[in-house]
């Protein structure tokens, strides 16, 4: 028996770097714990560490919520810096296992190929689902936005991230402290209105990306 799905794989960049490692686990082991309950209805096998800290993993049914996935652990896990391998395909070892590391197929093998390929061409993101030249532009499209935030500073991504969640920058400046004027200001120079509108474009692009797969596969 075989099933397509997608396969996400994130590799850790110069893990061995990383100056508390235990801590470290600590940070990545509940991140993937949020992301598991978060996005409980789109994950097919939990995401959990495969090699100590240096490789994480998991499997979704289909493309929709794989940005929402990757950005949220790659804010969680900054300022160490992940690599995102997502390849849709066939799963046929392991479907019922409930452990990644339990399960194989061409999608397993593909993403390790994209993992490859990515940190050659030194990118955050990339993806392999069916159309070469979709995969390209969405793939490219994330890297872009990576290196939007990666160029932020830690004070401005904690303003960002309590901004996303809390919905106001008044209650962003009441949990930190901080003035509101603070809050907008730092609003207006991560451009984060032009960089939150791309990632609702992002959104909803793999969402749309996923459904015509899906059509095409019912067909």
């Amino acid at each position: 028996m075989s099933q397509q799905l997608v396969v996400v794989l994130g590799d850790v960049v110069d893990s061995r770097d990383v100056a508390d490692r235990a801590r470290f686990q600590q940070t990545l082991e509940a991140t993937l714990q949020t992301v598991n309950d978060r996005f409980e209805a789109a994950v097919q096998t939990p995401f959990q560490i495969l090699k100590g800290i240096d490789e994480v993993g998991g499997v979704l049914y289909s493309l929709e919520r794989v940005y929402d996935v990757v950005k949220y652990v790659a804010r969680e896990i900054h300022p160490v810096d992940i690599r995102f391998a997502v390849a849709r395909g066939t799963v046929d070892v392991g479907l019922d296992a409930g452990e990644i590391a339990a399960m194989d197929g061409p999608a397993f093998h593909a993403a390790d190929r994209i993992l490859d390929d990515i940190e050659e061409r030194d990118r955050a993101f990339g993806l392999e689902a069916d159309d070469a030249f979709v995969d390209v532009l969405l793939g490219n499209y994330v890297n872009l936005q990576f290196l939007v935030a990666d160029a932020w500073t830690d004070k401005e991504l904690e303003v960002i991230t309590l901004y996303e969640r809390l919905g106001t920058q008044e209650a962003v400046a009441d949990r930190l402290d901080v003035t509101q004027q603070r809050v907008s200001s730092v609003i207006q120079d991560t451009n984060w209105n032009v960089v939150n509108g791309i990632e609702t474009d992002l959104q909803e692009l793999f969402a749309t990306y996923s459904r015509l797969l899906e059509d095409d596969a019912a067909v």
